[in-house]
């Protein structure tokens, strides 16, 4: 953008100069104009492709917080299940009593992705 109003400048002295009827300055306008629309054409692009591009970041995004979420949750079911499994209500009275917990614990019916 910066070189094409580098030109728009260059132009607007040369029609002070040498006046809007000159060839010299019919064919650099004809030549900004298409740098123009080569740079509308293609920042129109860019922006498309950026828009792509946020959807598809997002699409991803919502995934991973979907696994995120999916693998929080099992492990908080692992936890849960090995509190369950090492401090049932009877292990919490026997303790008291000064008996010991099992020295195995059940495995754990857990798969992490």
């Amino acid at each position: 953008m910066f070189v094409l109003q580098q030109y728009q400048i260059g132009l607007q002295a040369m029609e002070g100069r040498l006046g809007s009827e000159n060839p010299k300055y019919k064919a650099l306008a004809t030549q900004i104009e298409a740098m123009r629309k080569a740079y509308q054409k293609n920042l129109v692009a860019a922006r498309q492709q950026y828009v792509l591009d946020v959807a598809e970041a997002r699409r991803e995004a919502a995934s991973a917080k979907s696994s995120l979420d999916e693998a929080t949750a099992q492990v908080a079911a692992a936890r849960r299940e090995l509190i369950d499994h090492r401090w049932p209500l009877s292990d919490r009275w026997s303790r008291r009593k000064g008996r010991e917990l099992p020295r195995k614990l059940p495995s754990l019916s857990i798969c992490l992705r």
